[in-house]
């Protein structure tokens, strides 16, 4: 794990891999996410543990098991200490950190959960890849709504929340979706969004970010481009607004609190899997996941050898790196 501050441009602390302390994970980190306040930064990964951080002087806190595989995502609820967490083996957990310790486990999936998103309210959305469901998970109420994608799309791999009743979705088949919570099915199909491969295969969207509360929502694939998509008011079609160049498959994005700023971790290789390289990405280790701090000022990210799951193809134009895209609106 390093931490960098984004206003310096410079890496400000490191957690390096150390097995004498044990306090270290065992294997790669595929999730991090940060607490309101920047008071816990928390880790998870190929080990199924969730270690628990100062965010301040990262001293180990705690340590939470549970998980039987990997852990996938981490998040946590907008202005709580309550943390979300789901993994490979098909279950979304809930945590308390001001108590320190576990409080549920939701099932329904029947594939590894590669995504979650929550905001303010107790509602938890995860995508189920291979099983081609999302889900919105009302905590309190202790139930499930379930969301079908196509059979077209093969996977949904990354999912985002636009607002409460709204969210983003991106699968396999270059299908970017927009959802109602009201709906079963997508309120909006963008299809091959980001066009075809030379292969004549439609490019795999490998990530999706929303700016909360807004019309703005982008997606990231492997076509060396982020694209940046402006949601209509009925929400039943996308526009593409602008297309920004970058080298890679666009593993993970985040938007700044602000919205300012939009963080993209690039990598030569796709985050699932090693099937092909693009030789025009840059390459100095696996950014498998990245979350702001509340106040902004610094990027945490998790830093693997190989994707976070598993090694099929790279990208040999691409470079492992952090790409920070600064964002200006016009005013209406």
């Amino acid at each position: 794990l390093f931490s960098d501050d984004v206003e310096e441009g410079k890496k400000v602390a490191t957690l390096k891999y150390d097995k004498k302390n044990g306090k270290s994970h065992k294997g790669q980190i595929f999730a991090v996410a940060i607490s309101p306040g920047d008071r816990f930064l928390v880790s998870g990964g190929v080990d199924a543990t969730i270690r628990v951080w100062n965010f301040a002087n990262l001293e180990l806190v705690k340590e939470f098991t549970g998980h039987k595989n990997a852990i996938t995502g981490l998040a946590f609820r907008i202005g709580t200490q309550q943390l979300f967490s789901c993994s490979r083996d098909r279950s979304v957990k809930a945590w308390d950190l001001d108590q320190m310790g576990y409080v549920d486990t939701m099932f329904g999936h029947v594939d590894a959960v590669t995504d979650i998103d929550v905001l303010s309210r107790e509602r938890v959305l995860t995508c189920g890849g291979q099983d081609r469901t999302l889900r919105l998970w009302k905590v309190a109420e202790e139930s499930q709504l379930v969301f079908n994608g196509f059979a077209s799309s093969i996977s949904i791999d990354c999912v985002a929340f636009i607002n409460d009743e709204h969210f983003v979705s991106g699968s396999a088949d270059g299908s970017l979706c927009i959802w109602s919570i009201f709906k079963k099915k997508p309120v909006c199909e963008q299809k091959e969004a980001h066009g075809r491969g030379a292969d004549g295969q439609q490019n795999w969207i490998i990530s999706v970010a929303a700016r909360r509360y807004t019309d703005l929502v982008v997606s990231g694939s492997s076509d060396d481009y982020v694209r940046f998509w402006k949601v209509a008011d009925d929400y039943k079609s996308v526009e593409n607004i602008f297309s920004f160049e970058l080298a890679g498959f666009i593993n993970c994005m985040k938007f700044s609190d602000e919205g300012e700023e939009l963080v993209c971790a690039v990598g030569q290789e796709h985050k699932s899997g090693r099937w092909w390289t693009k030789s025009n990405a840059r390459n100095a280790g696996f950014i498998n996941c990245m979350k702001f701090s509340d106040e902004g000022e610094e990027l945490v990210c998790a830093v693997g050898q190989e994707h976070k799951s598993g090694r099929w193809w790279t990208k040999s134009n691409a470079r492992n790196v952090v790409a920070l895209i600064p964002l200006e609106y016009a005013e209406e």
